[in-house]
Formats: structure tokens, sequence, C-alpha cells
């Protein structure tokens, strides 16, 4: 059975004949053959759904049959068909089924002349009318060569959602070397045609915690830069509508995702394209659109003429702004922009859409957004260091708030073995320049759950662990914000959430900054205990370790000084740590 099965996944995965040595926790649903890639549902409507399967044949064509009932035994079909597949769509069946009912759970399987059936799958149709909540999971960069998918795993485990929506980096078309967690033999290369991204689509689907998210509940995708790279657009966009439940304009337009899903009274799902077509137009002299015109002009009128309660609106890149001034002369911008390919390198664009809601008076909008691989609920104002229109102690000034749940499997700061220091310092300095972070988290891993009621919204960060399977999660935290409030609601003794990781945090000052070859350091009050002092480049990278002894090493007015003539030209951290106190500082070596 061992070296059947090895054999399927060779035709299943490679065009070649050599067999695949799969990691832990990768197998083909065997038991379902020849659907041994699973089934999903996706976008649904209130009245119709898209059911998805793949068929593992040596024909040249198949005819698929499906079914749709209201319960799991099929006493009680309601809709059933055919449809036609071939290897023009490599065996993918993608069906749009039509004339259902609002708010209801349905099953679906399929089946083909063999009477060879298909996994059950579970959807759920949009409502209509009046509701009173909606719950929806939310992730992104689910790379299956970093992580188990134990996130997936949970989210299927839940009896509660609506909707699961998926914000980009469904797949990931490379192995990130220093996260080599589950990764074939061969060693995957990146797709370089339409044939490579079918078979990583495939790849995927041989993972049961992913099949099996997949087949508990309806999804809502849209892709980002993994999903297809520029050189081959067009092949990783057809095999990307091929082989997920996305809704197509037609059979063979695949290059559009941006639409919107209505859940009744209470939201408005708008998922927006903030990838494919940035800088293909420019909205001023000198400003480039990252969503392009024709998009940007659908998504204004969609949110002005939505009536629906919440607003919620997904992109995969984060919204709001995330500067660091400390970084400033490190990333050669004045206000330390980290990332000029999320909305802070489209300053005038962001700017267009939150004094619209402003002006519109349009309340109640979320935005939902990935990418990151951290944790952050912020707050969106026209400039969130401008204190005069927004204050950070109370939100107002804010129009609007972000939810950004952390990567499903691509790691963060946490695989790199930072130091608790380094984080802190982390958080330090990006909290001093981003007021309007409510919560950030860079080392968890896991999903988010946005659960919408008439008079507020909760989000929830769910974390699990990447590195083994497991069944425990744990809530990271949550946060509300009620009903046309446009902030995070403030508790008491609880306004701004971040990692502490000592009891007490020293005040220290380093002189001069930038350094040459000696840099002081002044400790306010006087500590008898040993001192660790560490440097670190910004990736992380140890440079040395000084144990002070206080008691040996006397200070002069409480400065010592250390040798910085080994360090490069860049920005460090300099972290000074006690027995449960800590501070760190970042300076730049000239």
């Amino acid at each position: 059975m061992k070296y059947f099965l090895i054999a399927i996944l060779s035709v299943i995965i490679f065009s070649e004949t050599k067999a695949l040595t799969l990691p832990d926790r990768m197998y083909a649903d065997s038991a379902q053959a020849p659907f041994y890639l699973g089934v999903a549902s996706g976008d649904p409507m209130q009245d119709k759904v898209i059911i998805w399967t793949h068929i593992t044949t040596s024909n040249n064509s198949e005819t698929v049959f499906w079914q749709v009932a209201t319960d799991n035994a099929f006493s009680q079909i309601i809709a059933s068909g055919d449809t036609l597949t071939d290897v023009s769509r490599d065996f993918t069946v993608k069906v749009d089924v039509v004339n259902l009912q609002p708010n209801t759970t349905y099953y679906y399987r399929f089946f083909n002349a063999q009477n060879n059936y298909s996994a059950t799958g579970r959807t759920k149709t949009a409502p209509i009318g009046d509701i009173d909540e909606l719950k929806f999971a939310v992730g992104s960069c689910s790379s299956i060569y970093s992580a188990y998918f134990n996130a997936y795993r949970k989210i299927a485990q839940r009896n509660d959602l609506n909707l699961v929506i998926h914000l980009g980096d469904y797949v990931y078309d490379f192995v990130d070397e220093d996260e080599e967690i589950r990764v074939p033999a061969p060693y995957p290369t990146e797709p370089t045609n339409l044939s490579d991204w079918r078979s990583l689509h495939k790849y995927y689907a041989l993972d049961p915690d992913f099949r099996l998210a997949k087949q508990q509940h309806p999804f809502a995708i849209i892709w980002d830069n993994h999903d297809f790279s520029s050189g081959t657009g067009l092949a990783g966009q057809q095999a990307f509508m091929e082989f997920t439940p996305t809704r197509q304009v037609n059979d063979t337009v695949f290059n559009r995702i941006y639409r919107k899903l209505s859940y009744s009274n209470l939201a408005d799902i708008i998922l927006a394209d903030a990838m494919q077509f940035k800088d293909q137009d420019i909205i001023a002299p000198g400003e480039n659109s990252m969503l392009g015109n024709e998009q940007f002009q659908w998504f204004m009128q969609t949110l002005n003429n939505s009536t629906a309660q919440w607003k919620v609106v997904g992109t995969q890149k984060n919204f709001t702004r995330w500067k660091v001034a400390a970084l400033a002369q490190l990333v050669g911008d004045p206000e330390g922009t980290l990332s000029t390919k999320s909305w802070d390198g489209y300053d005038l664009e962001r700017l267009k859409i939150v004094e619209a809601l402003r002006d519109s008076q349009i309340n109640n909008v979320i935005f939902l957004s990935g990418d990151m691989h951290v944790s952050i609920a912020a707050e969106v104002a026209i400039d969130p260091i401008d204190s005069i229109n927004y204050n950070a102690e109370t939100g107002d000034g804010s129009y609007a708030v972000e939810f950004m749940p952390t990567s499903i499997g691509r790691g963060n700061f946490d695989e790199r073995g930072f130091s608790a220091t380094f984080l802190n310092v982390v958080y330090d300095v990006s909290n001093a320049s981003n007021p309007h972070h409510r919560y950030l988290e860079v080392t968890e891993h896991g999903y988010g759950i946005l659960h919408l009621k008439k008079d507020s919204s909760l989000a929830q960060f769910w974390y699990q662990d990447i590195l083994s399977v497991t069944e425990e999660e744990r809530l990271g935290k949550q946060m509300t914000v009620m009903n046309n409030e446009n902030k995070w609601k403030r508790y008491p003794n609880n306004n701004t959430s971040v990692q502490n990781f000592f009891t007490k945090k020293q005040q220290v000052k380093i002189f001069p900054n930038p350094v040459n070859d000696k840099l002081n350091i002044e400790i306010a009050n006087e500590i008898k205990e040993p001192l660790k002092v560490s440097v670190f480049s910004l990736a992380g990278i140890w440079h040395g370790t000084l144990v002070i002894d206080n008691k040996q090493l006397p200070f002069e007015k409480n400065i010592t000084t250390i040798s910085t003539e080994h360090l490069k030209k860049g920005v460090y951290i300099l972290s000074v740590e006690g027995k449960d106190f800590y501070s760190g500082s970042m300076f730049l070596k000239n």
C-alpha cells in the first residue's frame, strides 16, 4: 500500500515519474479515491455557493457528479447535477450551486461513474434580512514548508463560523531557507509555468489539516505575491482560480479577485486587490496608485453605497501607518517607513480613503490585513502622530480600526531566536513612533476571529505552535470596537497591550549616537547587581555580550564604556539586562 500511495502521489504532484518523499503529516485522502485532494467551498451568497474538488484520472476527460443536501446522510438532496472536466483545467471541478436558501448549512459531495465518492463537505450560505451576529475566521501567510497547520485544524474544529477569510499567500512559491520545518525531497523549486503552479496547489492539498478546514467551512480568498510571481503571473493566477473555490467573472478571466460579499444587514465584506494593480496608474503627479484607477473607483463606490452596519475591508497589505523613526537612517526614509510595498508606500491614496470615511461619515469600517506575520490592532487616523487631530489615549480622531492577525505558517521574530530584551526594544521603538497601535505582538502564529454584533464587534487573536503538531491553542488578546465609535474600546488599566518580559524598565542613556569606536552607557540609578550588556543587529544577529559586575568595575557617575570598533556601519540594538529589569536603545555606527 505504501509504495502504491507514493506512486499515486507522484502522478498527482509531478509530471515526472520519480517518487516524492513526503515530510511529516502529508498524505492524500486515499480513502476517497479518486478524489484524493478533498473538497472545498467558497464565496457564498444568499442563494448560491461555489463547491470544488479535483479528480485523479488517466482519461482525457471525466464526468463528475455532485449532490447538495440539508443533512450529511444525504437523505434530503435539494440539488444535484454533473459537469465535465478535462486536462484543460487539470481535472478540477467548480460548480456554482444556485437556488439555495439563505443562512443555511448544506452538505455536498462528488462522485464518478463508478460511484466512488469524495469526502463530504459542509458549507453555509450568506444570510438575508435582519440578523444579530456573524463570525469570521481570518488568516494569511500559510507556508506549508515553514509550519504545521495547527491553525487550520483549529479553524476546522469550530462550528460557529460563517466564513473563513484568507488574505493572501495562500500558497508559497519557495522554501524559506531559515524555516525548513516540513520540506519534501526532492527539494522544491520555484514554479515557472502553469504545470508547476498546479503541482504546488496539489501539494498543499496533501496536508490533512488544510483539507479539513476547506471541507468544513466556506472560504473567501485573495492572493498575494507568493501566490503568483511577476514572471509567471497569468499561469499562477489561472492555477489559483482552478484550485480555489473563488467565483470568477467568467471561465476565461483569471486576474480579477476584488469583489463584495453581502451578509445581510450586518456586514458587507469588501475584498480589494492591493497587489496586482499597484504602480500601473497614478492618482496625482508623482503618486502611484495601489489599487489602480478602475479598482479604486469600484472600491470607493462600494464603500459609499454599502448600507450594511459593518463594512469589513480586506486587503493583503497592512493599511495603517507602521513607521519607526529610529530606523530612518537605516531604511533611507525620513519617517522610517518599514515597507513601501504596504499602504505606507501609497500615502496619498490611503489618505483619500480615510478622508472619505471622515467626510462622508462612513462608520463601522474594519480593515483586515495580512502579510506582515505579526499581530496588530490599530486605529485609522488621518495622521496618527498628529496629536492635535488624533488622541492616542482616547482614540478620538480615529475613523476606522484595523485587525491584522498573525501568520498561519510563516515565521517571524520568534523563529529567529531573539532575546526577550531585543523584543522589548522592538516594542518600545515601534510604539514610540506608532501611537495608534493598540496591540502589537511579534512572536506568535495563528489566526483571528472577528465576531460582529449589532452593538459591537470583537476581534480575537488566537495562537498555536507551528513547529510541532498540537491541539493546544490560546487566546492571546481580544479587542472590542463599539457601534459607530470607530476606535478600539479602552478599558481601565488596559489601554495598550504589548509584551513585557521583565517587571521593571531601568533608564539607560547612550552617547554619542551615532557612534564611532566607543559607546558610553549611563545608568540613571545605582545598580549593585551584575549587568549583561549585549549588542544585536536589526536582524537579531548577536555581536557580543559583556557582563559588568558593578562591585568590581566601578562606574564613573554610573557610566561605563564599550568598544564598537568591530561593528560595521549600520543600526544596532544595545540591550542592558539585570536580574529583573531591562533597557534597550538603538544606535547608529558610522
